[in-house]
């Protein structure tokens, strides 16, 4: 294995312990809010007495759900795709495809990236809180260009990966996020 098969190799596993990370705690998120809508119920009709902040709680953490496993889906390749055409292409026209589908992707992530971490700076710099408790804003705020600054990592490994079996399609594929097949999904 080439010294640059190892690098590639180890920052993909270095990017896809933080996206497990992301994913987990997503899913940590949307089974504590289960709980606090169980809680929110239970104290609105048992006692007729909403929960204080319920509201506020669901704003700040729909980021943590809602972003931190894009990249993880990703590299499981779970997102929507249209990849009709690509699945019809082997070989290095196939590679070429996905260079420009996550160099696309990529761009597009770069501005999100952009937009979010200036969206995160005038809320921490003025102060941004919720309505109705007066919390900060800018920590779930901060979770958008965290999300997207994984994303664009994971990207940048998918076209390093695909750029070197484009050289050499001998090489063995890392790093590559392979796209589950419609049928054997629709059989099981």
């Amino acid at each position: 294995m080439k010294k640059s098969d190892k690098i590639l190799a180890a920052l993909n596993r270095a990017v896809s312990a933080v996206e497990n990370l992301g994913a987990a705690i997503g899913a940590w998120v949307i089974f504590g809010l289960l709980w606090l809508s169980v809680a929110e119920i239970l104290s609105r009709n048992l006692l007729s007495a909403p929960l204080r902040g319920q509201f506020d709680v669901l704003v700040l953490v729909g980021p943590l759900y809602g972003l931190l496993g894009l990249s993880y889906c990703y590299r499981k390749a779970g997102h929507v795709r249209m990849d009709l055409v690509n699945r019809k292409l082997t070989g290095r026209s196939a590679h070429v495809t996905e260079i420009l589908i996550a160099g696309c992707a990529l761009l597009i992530t770069v501005q999100l990236f952009q937009g979010s971490l200036s969206h995160f700076s005038r809320s921490y710099m003025i102060g941004d809180t919720t309505i109705a408790m007066n919390w900060p804003t800018w920590p779930s705020k901060l979770m958008a260009p965290l999300s997207f600054a994984i994303l664009a990592a994971r990207l940048v490994l998918t076209i390093w990966a695909h750029g070197r079996l484009l050289m050499d399609p001998a090489r063995s594929a890392i790093a590559i996020p392979v796209p589950p097949d419609p049928v054997n999904e629709a059989v099981d």
